[in-house]
């Protein structure tokens, strides 16, 4: 899950050389469709959280059970995995609670 996190920060090249074209990464984070008001790409969600009056972009990955590449702007990707299949995901405050806040400042935008 983390060698695919690091292939999508770094535009589809793993080891110097490019394996996926920019483009079809560009496309597969993009807004492709909209689901519950949040912006889908294909399997990739464009989620944000606000923290500290801010909006924080969160772009990622979710599956079932609590599966998740988590794409921040300072360059951290974030990988979560868990059991807590057909149940409620505490991702968010994990994140807003202790993630982010060990962080370095991120920008508000990707």
């Amino acid at each position: 899950m983390m060698k695919i996190g690091i292939l999508l920060a770094d535009k589809g090249i793993w080891n110097g050389q490019q394996v996926i074209s920019t483009g079809w990464i560009n496309q597969l984070t993009s807004k492709q469709s909209e689901i519950g008001n949040t912006p889908y790409g294909y399997f990739f969600w464009r989620r944000y959280l606000v923290r500290n009056g801010q909006r924080v972009e969160v772009p990622q990955m979710s599956g079932n059970g609590g599966q998740k590449v988590i794409l921040l702007n300072n360059n951290a990707i974030l990988v979560l995995t868990g059991g807590g299949y057909n149940q409620q995901s505490h991702t968010n405050d994990l994140l807003l609670n202790y993630i982010l806040p060990g962080l370095a400042p991120m920008s508000t935008e990707n």
